[in-house]
């Protein structure tokens, strides 16, 4: 059975691959969003751009969200 997860990953303010951290994984988009803007304590602002943009650079650090499924075959196998 096919199914969709969301990966958070915490990088620098440049959403460097270096930098890159898996900071949350979860299957619903909106709880995701609002799991990490509670644990980074991110502004209305700033968990409004992530949920909209799936991603946010704060004075800190970035945030960026990827879907991913499971179950499934990539579409260039």
């Amino acid at each position: 059975m096919e199914k969709t997860i969301y990966l958070v990953w915490q990088t620098d303010v440049w959403f460097g691959k270096k930098s890159k951290v898996l900071a949350y994984i979860g299957e619903d988009y909106d709880d995701c969003v609002a799991q990490i803007a509670k644990e980074l304590k991110l502004s209305y602002e700033e968990e409004s751009e992530l949920s909209e943009n799936a991603q946010v650079s704060t004075k800190d650090f970035g945030i960026f969200i990827e879907e991913e499924r499971l179950n499934h075959f990539h579409s260039q196998f």
